[in-house]
């Protein structure tokens, strides 16, 4: 038995109340149109559904969803400029995707169809001292295509001098940060020495295995590098 009932005297907010051991409401649509819209139009900042477990020792989901047939699970569209779905957590993932344990998909899937578009597929950012994204498993990283990234660059040694100082985005380098650098062009007897980071200064000095060139034929030599840690 379902019935529904004001919250409170005046209340137009209305609750379901249901003794059934699965659910409270169940909708179906045969024609194959939505089995359930729901808006809020009024003022403020009412979401047009709430879903809430209030029983403390209830493990089960707020709002369950399955679909089966070949679509989604949840749509979720947003249209003036705010997030499709946001999820909040106070001591665990606000979002968490998985197989099942069962399925062969990914856990997450993060896609971009419009190809003008330059925005990232997954953006991941964290105001705390932690990782925005951390990976771990038997392949805790795998990249089709380039990489970018933001500590690396390109840096010229130009003779008379056989060492160049590069400043390294950011303020996070410690004694411990690694600095890789490698020759970008192919010179007898030349290489990279040393790349030793200065993290009072935030910068890194490359230094070279001779200097470039001579005193009558000045020459310069060009290295990449990138920072780890």
């Amino acid at each position: 038995m379902v019935y529904g009932t004001a919250m409170s005297a005046g209340d137009s907010e209305t609750m379901l109340y249901s003794s059934h051991p699965y659910r409270t409401m169940y909708l179906e649509n045969s024609a194959g149109a939505r089995a359930l819209f729901a808006a809020s139009s009024g003022p403020g900042d009412a979401p047009a559904v709430t879903a809430q477990v209030a029983g403390s020792t209830n493990s089960g989901p707020a709002l369950y969803a399955e679909n089966y047939g070949t679509g989604m699970g949840v749509f979720a569209h947003a249209f003036n400029g705010a997030p499709g779905v946001r999820g909040i957590s106070s001591s665990f993932a606000g979002v968490m995707g998985d197989d099942g344990g069962v399925g062969t998909g990914s856990g997450v899937t993060a896609q971009i169809f419009n190809a003008a578009n330059t925005s990232s597929a997954l953006v991941a950012v964290t105001a705390g001292s932690g990782a925005a994204v951390t990976a771990t498993g038997a392949r805790a990283l795998d990249v089709q295509g380039s990489i970018s990234l933001n500590r690396s660059g390109i840096a010229t040694v130009t003779y008379p001098s056989r060492s160049v100082t590069v400043t390294i985005p950011g303020s996070s380098l410690t004694a411990a940060s690694m600095v890789f650098a490698n020759l970008q062009a192919q010179t007898d007897g030349q290489h990279v020495e040393s790349a030793v980071p200065k993290p009072g200064t935030n910068t890194a000095v490359i230094t070279l295995a001779k200097v470039p060139g001579t005193a009558k034929k000045p020459g310069s030599t060009t290295v990449a590098w990138f920072v780890v840690g």
